[in-house]
């Protein structure tokens, strides 16, 4: 979409923030308008936003609710070098332009996910509804000296509501565009008299797809079919000792985004000669997308003095996904591919905070996490196929298992070195153990060469310590600058991928599996300023970054002669990672909010040989999605009415063109985008009750979000979602 209309809303946005410099303090005050400091806690406890020496972005309930944000994937560039793409298939949290993780159960994320203190490390974590959260917080930058386990490029903590004291009730229905048809409803029950107080929730959304199958007229690709449920009992067995024991359930058959074929099976041509239009899609294998997760976790808390305490969290996570693809895209019966993964997660962290009166504080834990990981794959070729070698019928059996264990321990000191000085030094210390069992065969695979492994096993492990240091500097109450320090470690693994004979080969001279991968480290140096401004009408937060990464964990896309495409997780020798991020909340009335979420990202390949198309040096190439400059403005009006009030939100969100692939190459080209979204809604007076009509690409922008080459060589793309529109009535009781 061309920039006009778009921009002129961003642009108004801009303008009017940077107007708002030219006004004293005291009109601020004046006006009454005022951005409220936001109390987190991703240091372990509770503290200004301001005064946190982290580039951290807090969005709220309210933020979440004003985007129509359902799922984490619909936070897309709601902060700074922070999105949720498509890579290998899988949605995947890409920070500051380092993502990863997903295709196969041997490479983990880069991005820890946390649901109130419990790490979920796998792609379906996304799929969690965000109805029932309180908050969302997302920190750039390597964690773990603090909490959970070690993550190389930033974490995402979702806070869910918590059990309240007063019975109450929150209802929302919505319906839109393509029979989108939604519901959420949470509820507090206290019980025993207040001494157990329970919260519930559960959600449900179905809705149509955008693409249509012309071999049978489904429209699966694009539809939404999820439900979620969630259930909290809260035991405040003494003034100091807390008790939380919640659970949950998810299942999700949606298929939000979705290949389309641009050229035939084998990569020939312009186009798909049986599905040539946008949205259109024609094969004879209906696609199968299913994900299951299930969790209970036992939250233990006793209370020390001076916002102090002990925190317990034991978690077992359960985790079922299923992929059904047509790896030909077309309406033959050529080749198929069958996914049945399962993972089961047990953790346990043991954490102490201390208290926060002298000028010593400090937060110290242990953190131990048991990953068992089940894949079943198969590729089956159909009546159609015409492989030299080849039988119609034949299957490709993939099977492995992963069982993994972490352990570590870690520690974060703050000290007061002078009442506008502080310095926090840190230390996690790691132990990486796992094993693998790995069979194939592919004796059915002809010419495609597919290799076979019966009871292959291999077994990897490292130990390391990751320091961080940080130097703050107040020099007002409500304004911090600091400059950080951080190093971030992340454990190798194995493609266990379908595998040709070439990438089974032993490597001469090395003892390691053919394809085993080596871990992944990261410096990190940050310097930010954050903090209030204008009589406390404004606040932001500007962030200076850099990261330098080793062994960059990659999956490189191989295209061997026969036209062949097989995936090789492997390590590039270095990576870089800088850039400027400016989050900024400006109120300069009371009816005027702004919001606006920028950035700029260099993010490239080191010395990488090899790593490029038909083994072209791929030195110097960026990363897959780093686009080099993301921009998301908003600007909410609020307007008195005679019953109520009036509030009407709009949010541009832009990105510069990306690649998809690390090679670089013109078919790997991802274009910018720019996307306009709103939210009118009518609120009573109290705000028990509102209606909101809700617009999602608003302008109906044709973008797309991903492209990539198949298995066989089918150029694929994928189109980011057209015009969504809804209406949504909402009640608090």
């Amino acid at each position: 979409m061309a920039g006009g209309p778009v921009f002129s809303v961003l642009g108004a946005a801009m303008l009017a923030t940077a107007s708002i410099t030219a006004v004293p303090a005291a009109a601020a005050a004046e006006d009454g308008g005022q951005v409220a400091d936001v109390v987190v806690t991703a240091r372990q406890r509770p503290e200004s936003l301001s005064q946190t020496p982290l580039a951290l972005r807090v969005l709220s309930a309210e933020g979440i609710e004003r985007l129509h944000a359902v799922q984490l994937a619909d936070l897309t560039d709601a902060a700074p070098n922070f999105s949720i793409e498509p890579l290998n298939g899988l949605q995947t949290v890409l920070i500051r332009g380092a993502g990863g993780g997903g295709r196969n159960i041997g490479f983990g994320p880069r991005t820890a996910v946390y649901l109130d203190g419990v790490y979920t490390a796998l792609p379906s974590a996304l799929d969690r509804s965000l109805l029932d959260a309180e908050r969302v917080e997302v920190l750039r930058g390597p964690q773990g000296a603090l909490f959970g386990r070690n993550t190389v490029s930033g974490a995402v903590a979702i806070v869910s509501r918590t059990p309240a004291p007063q019975a109450a009730a929150d209802v929302r229905l919505w319906t839109g565009s393509r029979r989108d048809v939604g519901g959420f409803a949470a509820a507090d029950l206290p019980m025993a008299g207040g001494l157990v107080l329970t919260h519930l929730s559960a959600l449900r959304e179905t809705r149509d797809g955008f693409t249509t199958n012309l071999y049978d007229g489904s429209r699966g690709v694009g539809s939404l079919d999820l439900q979620s449920y969630r259930a909290v009992a809260r035991l405040q067995a003494s003034e100091r000792l807390r008790f939380d024991l919640s659970g949950d359930y998810a299942l999700d058959r949606s298929q939000r985004d979705g290949f389309e074929a641009v050229s035939s099976t084998f990569g020939t041509g312009a186009a798909d000669p049986f599905a040539p239009a946008r949205f259109q899609i024609d094969e004879n294998t209906p696609r199968v997308r299913r994900d299951t997760q299930a969790g209970a976790a036992l939250t233990t808390r006793y209370d020390l003095p001076e916002n102090g305490a002990w925190t317990a969290i034991t978690a077992y996570r359960f985790t079922g996904a299923e992929r059904r693809s047509d790896n030909d895209y077309s309406p033959l019966d050529i080749l198929s591919t069958d996914y049945h993964d399962r993972f089961g997660q047990f953790s346990q962290e043991l954490r102490l905070a201390s208290g926060d009166a002298g000028r010593l504080t400090y937060v110290a834990g242990v953190f131990y996490l048991h990953e068992a990981a089940r894949s079943d794959r198969a590729a089956e070729f159909g009546r159609d196929v015409s492989l030299p070698g080849v039988s119609p019928g034949a299957v490709v059996p993939n099977r492995s298992h992963i069982d993994s264990s972490s352990a570590a321990a870690f520690a974060n000191l703050d000290y007061r070195l002078a009442p506008q000085w502080s310095l926090s030094a840190g230390l996690r210390y790691n132990l990486e153990r796992r094993q693998l069992v790995f069979d194939q065969d592919g004796r059915g695979s002809g010419v495609l060469r597919i290799a076979s492994l019966t009871n292959f096993r291999d077994r990897g492990g490292e130990n390391k310590a990751t320091p961080v240091l940080s130097l703050s500097y107040a020099p007002a109450p409500r304004l911090t600058a600091y400059v950080r320090y951080a190093e971030g470690f992340k454990s190798g693994g194995w493609n266990v991928d379908f595998l040709n004979t070439a990438q089974v080969a032993p490597i001469p001279g090395s003892a390691s599996a053919p394809f085993a991968f080596g871990p992944e480290t990261v410096r990190a140096y940050e310097a930010g300023l954050k903090g209030s401004f204008w009589g406390g009408r404004a606040h932001a937060d500007l962030t200076v970054f850099a990261m330098a990464f080793r062994g960059y964990q990659v999956n490189k896309l191989i295209a061997y002669p026969n036209g062949l495409n097989v995936i090789q997780l492997t390590n590039a020798s270095s990576a870089h990672s800088s850039g400027v991020e400016l989050s900024a909340d400006v109120q300069p009335a009371k009816f005027l909010r702004l919001t606006l979420d920028a950035a700029t990202l260099d993010a490239h390949f080191g010395a990488f040989p090899g790593g490029g198309a038909a083994g072209a040096d791929a030195s110097g190439n960026r990363l897959p999605f780093s686009p080099r400059l993301t921009v998301s403005g908003g600007i909410e009006l609020t307007a008195p009415v005679r019953f109520g009030s009036v509030v009407l939100f709009v949010r541009e969100r832009s990105r510069s063109a990306v690649y998809a692939g690390q090679e670089n190459t013109p078919d790997e080209r991802v274009p910018a985008y720019q996307v306009l979204d709103l939210r009118l809604s009518w609120r009573a007076p109290g705000e028990r009750v509102a209606v909101a009509l809700w617009a999602r690409n608003l302008a109906d922008a044709r973008y797309l979000s991903n492209r990539v080459r198949d298995f066989l060589g089918t150029e694929t793309v994928t189109w980011g979602e057209p015009r969504t529109l809804g209406v949504e009535v909402s009640g608090r009781f």
